[in-house]
């Protein structure tokens, strides 16, 4: 009867234990389309750079990490920029697979994400406009790593694209630092 009781406590718990599986959409070291102009990229047939449909072929790319002044950049960037712009695109057969989007960022000084062309986070910027000579709200720390989650409703069947803004927090910054890891997870009662 003893071994009945603790069977019928343990299956209790087990039900209602929350199962946790991930789907890795991008990886840390991936190669980003990118752009360090020093300007905000052009719009591509009335289409901005963050658009899911935007055609950035004629972008250089590179593996991550992206950027400059550190010393640890797997791609080295223009060092003259105030801003630069990431772009990566990852497909997914099936977005009901998962139940949300997590994504860990390595950046420097501030950076706003978008999910194909929906801004979805802003990191050290305050709200309103951005253009490329905005500012950081203030200096982050060198390669800062910041996590974050969101549901998967604007992820679509097929191509998804994940756009990225790094900016300086001024004009005499001497780095930029940028790298993303992205994961469906299934957080399900079973």
């Amino acid at each position: 009867m003893e071994k009945l009781k603790l069977f019928a406590l343990l299956s209790f718990f087990m039900i209602g234990t929350c199962v946790n599986a991930q789907t890795m959409l991008i990886d840390y070291g991936s190669t980003w389309a990118y752009y360090d102009n020093g300007n905000t990229p052009p719009d591509s047939n009335g289409l901005d750079w963050n658009d899911i449909n935007f055609d950035a072929s004629a972008w250089n790319t590179g593996t991550a990490q992206l950027g400059f002044g550190d010393g640890d950049e797997s791609t080295t960037l223009n060092s003259s920029v105030n801003a630069a712009y990431f772009r990566y695109s990852f497909d997914v057969p099936d977005p009901d697979s998962f139940d949300e989007l997590d994504l860990e960022l390595i950046f420097d000084d501030a950076a706003v994400v978008y999910l194909n062309g929906t801004e979805i986070w802003r990191v050290n910027f305050p709200p309103g406009p951005i253009t490329y000579s905005s500012f950081a709200a203030g200096q982050s720390q060198e390669n800062e790593l910041t996590t974050n989650t969101f549901n998967n409703n604007l992820i679509v069947t097929g191509d998804n694209v994940i756009a990225v803004e790094i900016h300086q927090h001024s004009a005499t910054s001497t780095d930029i630092s940028f790298d993303l890891y992205a994961f469906g997870a299934v957080t399900a009662k079973r």
